[in-house]
């Protein structure tokens, strides 16, 4: 396939992709939006990160909606879902909580989720504060259940830069860049190592050059607050992961950087779940290896 056929399969703004209907609801006086598309049960889209705006989910949505309610949730700081950013608003337990809002607000009596990379670690947060609340489980890509996985992954990520990569994110990093304008620095400074997360450094560079169209990639002040060291040092789902006993689906790239034994222990954690390894992908499936990603999705939703 053609690069510039490519990039609009890649990533699109929402906009290329017809109307979605707007919902939002409110907990603890935070007012909370989803966009919603498509028909049949709803499924629950969760964005990664944290503080990634949702809008790069918006390609897999568009084939999701084919066989579900796409429901895409702009998590607490991201979207219209903006909030003051302190430390106690942006703990895991406040994510999981609104989750459980959403259910409420939907009427739905579980949720059914799709959660990429920390999307997935949020899932398996809800999942294990409410494994009775949970219909089915996607873990697209996702961090691990406890925060070891992370150097690893940081490593992973930072042996496939090129000295170009590391030289741009070094210098949108700066002190100077980031005090010009921190958001648009920090954007950068992601899109420079973009190629650490792909399989396909072609992919990866079409990515990077169509996420240019986006007003904001990821609000570094909520990525900063989640991934705090103390933050991330509350974070274990493994123990109520135990306790799920809903059908979860674990599906990720065999060359992620999110390396296989995270799958591996995700799967040994979960009862009833399905560990899937895709050949020559990374850390973006429906991009990297589609003739693999959906068919599996599919399955695994209309079984």
């Amino acid at each position: 396939m053609r690069c510039s056929s490519v990039l609009f399969a890649l990533l699109a703004s929402s906009t290329a992709f017809g109307q979605a209907s707007n919902g939002s609801f409110v907990r603890d006086g935070v007012k909370l939006y989803y966009t919603s598309e498509g028909s049949g049960k709803p499924l629950i889209l969760l964005a990664g990160g944290p503080g990634m705006e949702p809008d790069y989910l918006k390609p897999a949505e568009e084939k999701l909606k084919s066989w579900r309610r796409c429901v895409l949730l702009e998590q607490r700081g991201t979207g219209r879902s903006q909030i003051q950013l302190k430390s106690s608003a942006f703990q895991v337990r406040q994510y999981v909580e609104d989750l459980e809002a959403m259910r409420k607000a939907l009427k739905l009596r579980k949720l059914d989720l799709f959660g990429h990379s920390w999307g997935g670690m949020l899932a398996m947060a809800y999942a294990a504060a409410y494994p009775h609340h949970v219909g089915k489980l996607i873990l697209c890509s996702s961090g691990g259940p406890d925060a070891a996985f992370m150097p690893t992954f940081e490593d992973n990520i930072g042996m496939r830069l090129t000295a170009e990569d590391m030289a741009e994110e070094k210098k949108w990093s700066s002190p100077d860049e980031m005090k010009k304008n921190r958001q648009a620095a920090a954007d950068e400074a992601l899109r420079a190592i973009v190629p650490g997360y792909f399989f396909d450094r072609s992919k990866a560079l079409a990515f990077r050059k169509a996420s240019k169209d986006l007003p904001k990639l990821i609000n570094v002040g909520v990525n900063e607050l989640v991934f705090d060291r103390t933050n991330l040092g509350r974070y274990n789902s493994a123990p109520g992961l135990r306790k799920l006993h809903c059908k979860t689906l674990i599906i990720q790239g065999k060359q992620d950087p999110v390396d296989e034994s995270t799958g591996y222990q995700i799967h040994g954690a979960i009862h009833r779940s399905r560990l899937e390894l895709l050949d020559r992908c990374g850390h973006f499936p429906w991009i990297e290896a589609p003739g693999k990603f959906w068919p599996e999705i599919h399955a695994f939703l209309t079984r």
